[in-house]
């Protein structure tokens, strides 16, 4: 029997809810069973304290007693400005970010950029000043080389 079966059955009994039958069987478990004696005194001690609070202030248990009152503070979650304020600063962090790896990278393409153009060789035609990389960008050639 496991130990939340065992204890239905015991709140059962104390209530006075047990068939014959069944309070009979587990009164002969118990008795055959004197390794759940502490368990079993320890539950029966509960529910007798239990009763006894019913019994002093018995308008606790009323369903019509009211709520008893919050504890004062709200949890993070719960206030909506906290909520907004961590949007905003998701936001913010993540264009800075983007700005910074953005900027990075684009000098760094740049320079490749012109070095490809710088190694393509020329010709009369006017497709002459494109030069296709070989990662698929396009880059330009200027058709005058600075300081000529």
């Amino acid at each position: 029997m496991t130990t939340s079966q065992l204890e239905a059955l015991l709140i059962d009994q104390a209530l006075g809810e047990l068939p014959e039958e069944i309070d009979a069987l587990l009164t002969a478990f118990l008795e055959v069973s004197p390794a759940r004696h502490d368990e079993v005194r320890a539950m029966r001690e509960s529910l007798q304290l239990t009763g006894e609070v019913v019994a002093k202030c018995p308008e606790l248990f009323s369903s019509t007693a009211p709520a008893p009152p919050a504890a004062g503070w709200r949890p993070f979650l719960a206030r909506p400005w906290l909520k907004i304020a961590a949007v905003f600063l998701a936001l913010a962090l993540a264009t800075g970010a983007g700005y910074r790896a953005g900027r990075d990278e684009a000098g760094q393409r740049s320079d490749v950029i012109v070095k490809e153009a710088e190694a393509a060789t020329s010709s009369d035609s006017p497709w002459a000043r494109y030069v296709v990389a070989a990662d698929g960008r396009l880059a330009v050639i200027p058709a005058v080389k600075p300081g000529s």
